[in-house]
């Protein structure tokens, strides 16, 4: 009795037939791996090497515009784009002479130099978690030459270090050289200011020791002054002198009218004339108080006190003379005036005295007058003075600003033009690295190796399900209601057999002759590129430049 056969399912169906397909799906993954060899052979080596700088925070001791602390933080911060500077790497890279590159045109080169900076990659600086203040910049290049990579890279840095450092010495310099021009300047201002203020004392000879004078105040010590002040005071001395002596003079006038030209002379035969010698101290009381007047004596002065007693002692002798009685005959003569002449030579020594005090008023009045036309007139030039002073003033605290912040800016710049001006420190030099970066060649086989798979499988699945027909009991047995009892295997003739023996030998030995090819290309490119021909070595050139 049939029996129905057992059924599988898709998925041992579906392994099935890779298994079936096996060598359609091997011999690809190898062409895959072959190829993948080759490439790896053929691509470019790319060889990374690195730089670190430090920057320390740079503080002066001295204060001063140039590197400072800002400054270098904003540097560090640029620090990319001030690296990758094309005219920066333009300079380098004709420094190091490469013949790719001195063998192109400017627009070659051009192009040669962006995609040389496209290979330079600078990471965001690093805080220095030890040192307060400090940052790191990390600077990388790619390239196919290890020796080319760290040389170029270090000059690079070197480049770059110097660039800084000497801006910021320049920037230093300039502000030093500015400053040193503003103080000379502020000098020649200061000169100029003192010339002008020296040749107006010479001038109008002024005194150069005190201050000019102000609304409250002026210079005693001035000869002009001094001389105006001196002739004022002496002209109101002569003229107080002349109203003195002008009072004296109508006095002494006054007298002099009042004097006879005769005066009675009584003679006395016997007994003492009382009436003479009352007469002779009347006379006396008047002198003294004629004097007093003249003088202008007051009581508080000592000379007015004995004039007084005096007075008071010839009044005591009076009243006694009185008191005598007298029996004696008087005899009455009149005889010339002796009073007269002593008033009149009196009066002729106060007009003399008088004629000189007029005299010398009018000479102070008319030197007082031309005094205070000249001081007027210095008034100007004391205002000019003034100013000029004001000038002196200005320009010495100009200069002594700008010759501090001068010496402070040379200072500044003779320190940071040392060793310690210098903030970058070399950590980590560019060294040519033994092994290159890219590519990875355990990743390129296997990525080959995976496409090639890939391929096989795909084609085999193609080959499986492009065509409609059972390739299985399994097919039948889904596609048919009725019970599948059995199942007659492909019937093939010897002839398809013998065909499809030499199919699969003809496909093996092609896929061994193209992966064995491919691999001697490879090792011969690699080891004796004298093997191949021209034409293959410049074709395998011609992808190497493709794929730099």
């Amino acid at each position: 009795m049939a029996t129905q056969p057992q059924t599988t399912g898709q998925l041992q169906d579906f392994l099935a037939i890779l298994k079936r397909r096996a060598w359609q799906i091997v011999i690809p993954c190898a062409i895959g791996v072959a190829v993948g060899t080759f490439v790896v052979s053929v691509m470019p080596k790319s060889y990374t090497v690195q730089t670190q700088l430090e920057v320390h925070e740079m503080t002066p001791p001295i204060g001063g515009r140039g590197f400072e602390a800002t400054a270098i933080a904003r540097e560090v911060a640029n620090a990319g784009a001030m690296i990758r500077a094309p005219e920066r790497v333009r300079s380098v890279v004709e420094k190091q002479e490469w013949e790719d590159y001195a063998g192109l045109s400017r627009e070659e080169q051009f192009e040669y130099i962006n995609k040389l900076i496209a290979r330079i990659a600078v990471p965001p600086p690093l805080v220095s978690k030890n040192q307060q203040g400090s940052q790191f910049i990390r600077v990388q290049y790619t390239d196919s030459e290890p020796q080319r990579a760290a040389q170029f890279l270090n000059d690079l840095r070197e480049a770059y270090v110097r660039d800084m450092v000497s801006r910021g010495r320049e920037n230093a310099k300039s502000d030093r050289d500015k400053l040193q021009e503003l103080r000379k300047e502020k000098e020649q201002n200061f000169l100029e200011a003192t010339r002008r203020l020296t040749e107006l004392n010479k001038k109008y000879k002024l005194s150069v020791t005190q201050p000019s004078p102000g609304s409250n105040r002026e210079r005693p010590e001035d000869p002009l002054f001094t001389l105006r002040n001196t002739t004022e005071s002496n002209l109101n001395i002569a003229k107080q002198n002349q109203k003195v002596e002008k009072a004296k003079n109508e006095q002494l006038r006054e007298q002099l009218e009042r004097e006879p030209e005769e005066v009675p002379e009584q003679l006395v035969s016997s007994g003492i004339t009382v009436d003479q010698r009352v007469a002779d101290i009347d006379t006396q009381i008047a002198t003294i108080n004629k004097e007093i007047k003249d003088k202008g004596l007051l009581p508080a002065n000592s000379a007015y006190q004995r004039s007084q007693d005096t007075i008071r002692n010839l009044e005591e002798q009076k009243k006694q003379i009185l008191g005598l009685s007298t029996t004696s005959s008087v005899v009455t003569n009149y005889v010339h005036n002796k009073k007269r002449d002593a008033l009149r030579d009196k009066l002729a020594d106060s007009d003399q005295t008088l004629a000189g005090l007029d005299a010398t008023v009018t000479t102070l009045e008319a030197n007082l007058k031309d005094l205070n036309a000249r001081v007027m007139e210095l008034a100007d030039v004391y205002r000019e003075v003034n100013g000029l002073s004001q000038d002196c003033q200005n320009a010495t605290i100009a200069y002594a600003a700008a010759d501090e912040a001068y010496q402070r800016q040379k200072d500044f710049y003779e320190y940071i033009s040392g060793p310690p001006g210098n903030p970058f420190e070399v950590i980590e030099r560019a060294e040519p690295p033994r092994e290159p970066t890219s590519p990875i060649v355990p990743l390129v086989i296997t990525m080959y190796g995976v496409i090639g798979l890939g391929l096989g499988l795909a084609t085999s699945v193609l080959a499986e399900f492009g065509r409609n027909a059972f390739r299985s009991v399994g097919d039948v047995s889904r596609s048919m209601s009725v019970p599948v009892l059995g199942a007659v295997n492909e019937i093939v003739t010897r002839t398809e057999l013998r065909n499809r023996t030499v199919r699969r030998a003809a496909v093996g030995l092609a896929s061994i002759v193209l992966i064995g090819a491919v691999l001697w290309v490879t090792w011969a490119f690699a080891n004796r590129q004298d093997l191949l021909s021209a034409d293959l070595r410049d074709a395998i050139h011609s992808l190497q430049e493709k794929l730099r």
